[in-house]
């Protein structure tokens, strides 16, 4: 099984009627925290020594899911220019995010 497909597999929400029915604001922050929650349980559930050969595949797969799940989501009222603005950063913490992450594990 792929990493991404471990990852959507924890992930609870992308069905959920409650999560499908919150505001635009609520839906990316909730969900934004459940692909890290999720990334960071299957990070933790490999073997030490496996961890920096899928680092690559790691963060591929989270930002797979970041364009497949957050991105589509429109912001009422917000300019596109500045909303794909706001998605340019939001993919560019991803790599960064799994590398700290990754680094606080080892200690």
């Amino acid at each position: 099984m792929s990493i991404k497909q471990q990852i959507k597999d924890v992930i609870r929400l992308i069905d959920d009627p409650e999560w499908l029915a919150m505001g635009p604001f609520r839906k990316g922050q909730v969900l934004g925290a459940e692909i890290a929650e999720a990334t960071g349980m299957v990070l933790r559930a490999l073997d030490p020594d496996a961890i920096d050969t899928q680092l690559p595949e790691f963060i591929s797969a989270a930002e797979e899911l970041y364009d497949e799940y957050l991105v589509p989501i429109d912001i009422p009222n917000v300019p596109d220019r500045i909303e794909k603005w706001a998605e340019n950063i939001g993919r560019g913490m991803i790599k960064p995010g799994i590398l700290m992450y990754v680094e606080s594990l080892s200690k």
